[in-house]
């Protein structure tokens, strides 16, 4: 947690923050994970959060796993909320990420994934092991009897495998200079080009930027998939990106034009093989 920031140059007068959501990534949660696992203590939302990254986490995009981790650490510390509006707000103290941002993740994480639920009875986001089980079927069931279009992220898991979008991009300037590490990597993302925000961008930026352990991908490939409105939104990416000085960053949209819905089908209907 501290040595992502012990190496930084203090620039000005503020020094670096280290954000409660930051936690997670320490040694300190394997602790409380391992306590939770000897029966230590009786709660186990560290084992909950363990699972639902070995099922979905390579479904999840950066900033729905930095909301999931301040989720976490709000249970963790049992911390109680007047309402809704009282737990986003802690949400945002412990990512340090705007409303917006919050709010969209939220909704991937509980209408999409299924990991995350809001308890009118205890006004608190809480997490749910049972992803890809009852909880996803139950919200696809629910989307489908209501008449709702299916997304782009309800891409079959089978599919998101073969098109291997859990393993990074290799360059040849890596191949080039025979270095082993994985820092001149690219992650990548398939998303839906109307969640590309400018926060969404600017929190990329800062990712890559930060990300300089030499053992993590810095870059980002972002397949931007768009059924409607293309030319509005290659028009909007565009202006974004030049407005973000993208060129400068190892960030990469490649727009993927689906106005006639075949690959969004393919993707997401489940061949029956039987």
């Amino acid at each position: 947690m501290f040595e992502t920031v012990s190496q930084i140059e203090i620039d000005g007068t503020f020094l670096p923050y280290v954000y409660p959501w930051q936690i997670v990534d320490s040694g300190i949660f394997f602790e409380m994970l391992n306590s939770e696992e000897k029966g230590l203590v009786t709660s186990q939302y560290c084992m909950l959060y363990r699972d639902i990254l070995v099922k979905i986490g390579d479904k999840l995009s950066d900033l729905e796993k930095t909301v999931l981790k301040a989720v976490l650490v709000i249970n963790i510390g049992r911390m109680a909320f007047y309402d809704k509006d009282d737990a986003l707000l802690a949400i945002r103290h412990c990512s340090n990420l705007q409303d917006d941002e919050i709010k969209h993740a939220l909704r991937s994480l509980d209408e999409m994934h299924g990991v995350v639920s809001f308890d009118e009875h205890t006004k608190t986001y809480d997490l749910i092991a049972e992803a890809n089980g009852y909880n996803e079927f139950k919200r696809i069931f629910v989307r489908y009897r209501m008449g709702v279009k299916s997304t782009i992220a309800d891409i079959d898991e089978a599919v998101g495998k073969l098109l291997m979008l859990g393993a990074p991009v290799e360059t040849s300037f890596a191949q080039d200079h025979h270095i082993s590490s994985t820092e001149w990597a690219f992650n990548k993302y398939l998303i839906d080009s109307r969640d590309i925000s400018e926060g969404y961008l600017t929190r990329a930026i800062r990712s890559s930027v930060e990300n300089c352990d030499g053992e993590n991908p810095r870059g980002v490939l972002l397949y931007a998939y768009c059924s409607e409105n293309i030319a509005t939104e290659i028009l909007r990416l565009s202006q974004l990106y030049r407005t973000l000085s993208l060129k400068n960053y190892p960030i990469i949209i490649l727009f993927l034009d689906d106005h006639e819905s075949e690959v969004l089908t393919a993707l997401t209907v489940k061949k029956n093989t039987t």
